[in-house]
């Protein structure tokens, strides 16, 4: 039975959205600099947690576009991929202490403009870990382009908030009826990635299978939040 507590308004996902519309929006509507000044160890505090945050959507985004397609504008862009691509180079060369490769993420792209050629060259061609994780990074570049230009020419998702929909529920699981695209996008997928991690860790390539776990854990964060979220409030609207 629905009651005068029924929530009919609720927003359908929890977790924070880092397309260019909602990055720029975010800038604007932010009281960071404020708090900055009135409470600087809340706003570092803020800060570190909102790149935490950001550093999850990055890694989830890199395995997202390669297992969904039509995303919502709020979702992806050319600020995520951009940051994508760069975790990316970063992650699989040798030329970064391993442990400092998501905290470079800001100022790598600096460093890479300012660096000689051969260094360059180094960064992405010859002085990598993992050969798999190089094509990787090519394949996800190629294919963040096709979702950002979908997007916009308006080929986006109309449910804007949505991080795209999964090709592994629509042309293979769908018809069996017995998985939700929700639960496919939160447990399934990470649970392949998780599975080609193994693979790849097997076959001799911990680099990349580290990234594959990260990312699979990031989507299982994402998706997983945004499921529990909707499971409550579709619950508790007829209460």
């Amino acid at each position: 039975m629905e009651s005068k507590k029924s929530n009919h308004n609720f927003k359908l996902r929890l977790v924070k959205k880092y397309g260019d519309a909602a990055i720029l929006l975010g800038f604007y509507t932010t009281d960071w600099w404020k708090t900055l000044i009135t409470k600087p160890p809340l706003a570092f505090w803020q800060m570190f947690r909102g790149y935490i945050r950001f550093l999850t959507a990055i890694f989830a985004n890199a395995i997202g576009a390669l297992f969904r397609y039509k995303h919502g504008y709020q979702t992806t862009g050319l600020t995520l991929p951009f940051c994508t691509i760069v975790l990316l180079v970063l992650f699989n060369s040798n030329m970064v202490v391993f442990g400092l490769k998501p905290i470079m993420l800001p100022v790598a792209p600096f460093i890479y403009l300012f660096a000689d050629m051969q260094d360059k060259w180094d960064w992405i061609i010859d002085d990598i870990h993992s050969v798999p994780m190089a094509v990787f990074t090519v394949l996800y570049t190629m294919i963040s382009l096709i979702h950002t230009a979908m997007i916009y020419i308006g080929w986006g998702n109309p449910d804007t908030t949505k991080r795209g929909n999964s090709w592994l529920y629509e042309f293979v699981l769908k018809k069996s009826g017995l998985f939700t695209e929700a639960f496919t996008q939160a447990i399934i997928e990470p649970v392949l990635i998780v599975l080609i991690g193994w693979l790849f860790w097997a076959l001799g390539d911990p680099v990349f299978a580290v990234f594959l776990w990260i990312g699979a854990a990031c989507v299982f964060t994402q998706d997983g939040l945004d499921w529990a979220w909707q499971q409550k409030n579709s619950t508790s609207a007829y209460q």
